[in-house]
């Protein structure tokens, strides 16, 4: 999982950098902001919308005058993030669910079922 975000991490990142690639950590913030606001294949949700519940305000939302969603303020809020929180978590429990029953399809197409047949090579011997 770690080379594969550092891969992701790369290919963003040498979009934007320099020919001489020494200011690659000026872009990292935003790197991280795309990140962390993008849906997921796997889990079809953010990061940000996982770990916090909601979406981030992004700076377009600024320019193009999008309203982020009802702000609710107490115990309102509180009550009303954890059924938020509770239903985003699902959905991803179910998503990646989903995404693993494909991966499995996927790979029992090219598995066999490791029996042997007669004729096969074992340690140098035909069965």
């Amino acid at each position: 999982m770690v080379e594969r975000m550092n891969r992701t991490i790369n290919r963003y990142l040498s979009k934007v950098v320099s020919d001489h690639q020494r200011d690659w950590d000026q872009f990292l913030h935003l790197f991280l902001l795309a990140y962390r606001s993008s849906v997921h294949e796997t889990t079809g949700q953010t990061p940000a919308s996982i770990v916090m519940g909601r979406e981030l305000r992004l700076p377009c939302d600024l320019k193009f005058g999008c309203t982020p969603g009802d702000d609710v303020a107490g115990e309102d809020y509180v009550s009303t993030l954890r059924q938020r929180m509770d239903d985003i978590h699902e959905r991803v429990r179910s998503n990646i669910q989903g995404a693993s029953d494909r991966m499995k399809e996927t790979y029992d197409i090219n598995a066999n079922d490791g029996r042997y047949q007669p004729g096969n090579q074992l340690l140098g011997r035909s069965v």
